[in-house]
């Protein structure tokens, strides 16, 4: 993105915001060598550990007390902690697979590479809200992974093997957490900054961009429409509204399918045990469909044309055409029936392969003290 930018003096690396003054017609970004930035908006994209959602929170309940609340800032917690790092890949390892691993409590993902191996441990642990999350040193990284030397990680191999040749590793909270108010003034945060999830499914990056193109959506079209190309304060916390409102709801499905992941690779409960049992016996498109049901709502940049107009097997949401009018007066069809039908033969199957799976469960708890899935990337 940066090597494809006409002007790249706009970039400055290297420059710690310190503070940001928000004001009627504009807002400064103050910083560290003592010069400022003065524009229209502050997009704040800076992680978990947001500087900018401080100030913005600072601001807010400076100008109008109470609007942060304690239990908004407590919106932020871990349910996990994360063991991650990368190895040396040996010759008795693969360099293609992808294999997630179950255990009581914790998981493991482990991606295969000619040069590296990277792995992920997800440790259960007990509820911690910002900003009492602690602070792990290279000490509790080690005391984790000794507590699991011994777990199979594959068919032939155990997590010990992996740490003897670990070249780098950390250990970090797994944040999760929705915050009520994703703008205030001319200060909006996208990104982990405002909406965090597991990263098990892989959702995080992208629903960072989902945001900025959104906020870059609102922003074009309130320019085209504002007779002098610069809306005004009133516009500018109209669209902002709304982009937050937007936001909210699409974020929400994504970091609750996340913790699904989570919560199932680690068998939190013993449901989630089960339900990660039944999951081999649904068909092999099930997850496929539940994951393109969320991906193809994912919103795009609505004014720059998509060159080569690329088709997929399953459309997105802004590519079908069907009004409520037309869904309204739409007569019931052999399709509309034959999904009641399947609905309604769904629930004895599902139960069958709960109560298979259960059993299953058992046995090879007994077996190998764990279950994995692989897949060749």
């Amino acid at each position: 993105m940066y090597d494809g930018l006409s002007d790249k003096s706009v970039i400055k690396p290297g420059s710690e915001v310190v503070d940001i003054i928000d004001s009627e017609d504009s807002v400064k970004a103050v910083l560290a060598d003592g010069t400022h930035e003065e524009g229209d908006l502050v997009l704040g994209v800076d992680g978990v550990h947001s500087l900018v959602r401080r100030l913005m929170w600072r601001n807010a309940n400076t100008s109008v007390p109470g609007t942060i609340t304690a239990q908004e800032k407590k919106s932020l917690y871990a349910d996990y902690t994360l063991l991650l790092g990368f190895s040396k890949t040996t010759a008795d390892m693969s360099q293609s697979d992808l294999t997630a691993t179950h255990h009581d409590g914790k998981s493991y993902l482990v991606i295969g590479g000619k040069e590296y191996t990277f792995w992920f441990v997800f440790f259960k642990i007990k509820r911690t809200h910002w900003p009492a999350m602690k602070r792990w040193t290279q000490a509790d990284a080690e005391k984790y992974a000794a507590s699991c030397m011994d777990n199979p990680i594959s068919e032939t191999q155990v997590f010990g093997e992996l740490w003897k040749t670990a070249v780098r590793y950390e250990l970090v909270n797994v944040e999760e957490g929705l915050f009520k108010h994703m703008f205030f003034g001319r200060i909006v945060l996208a990104g982990d900054a405002v909406h965090k999830m597991t990263p098990n499914v892989g959702l995080g990056g992208n629903s960072a961009m989902e945001s900025v193109v959104v906020l870059t959506n609102l922003l074009h079209k309130a320019v085209k429409e504002h007779p002098y190309g610069k809306p005004d304060r009133a516009a500018l916390q109209k669209l902002l509204t709304e982009y937050q409102t937007k936001r909210r709801t699409r974020v929400q499905e994504v970091i609750d399918f996340s913790k699904l992941a989570t919560k199932m690779q680690a068998w939190e409960t013993t449901w989630y045990k089960v339900l990660s049992r039944v999951v081999p016996f649904l068909p092999d498109d099930s997850f496929a469909k539940q994951a393109s049901a969320l991906f193809k709502a994912a919103p795009k940049l609505d004014f720059v044309p998509v060159p080569g107009n690329p088709q997929g097997t399953v459309k997105w949401d802004d590519e079908v055409a069907e009004t409520q009018t037309e869904k309204a007066n739409s007569r019931p069809t052999s399709g509309t029936k034959a999904g009641s039908i399947v609905s309604w033969t769904t629930a004895p199957l599902l139960s069958m392969c709960v109560l298979v799976s259960f059993f299953y469960m058992v046995q090879g708890a007994k077996v190998m003290g764990g279950s994995q899935t692989a897949a060749n990337v």
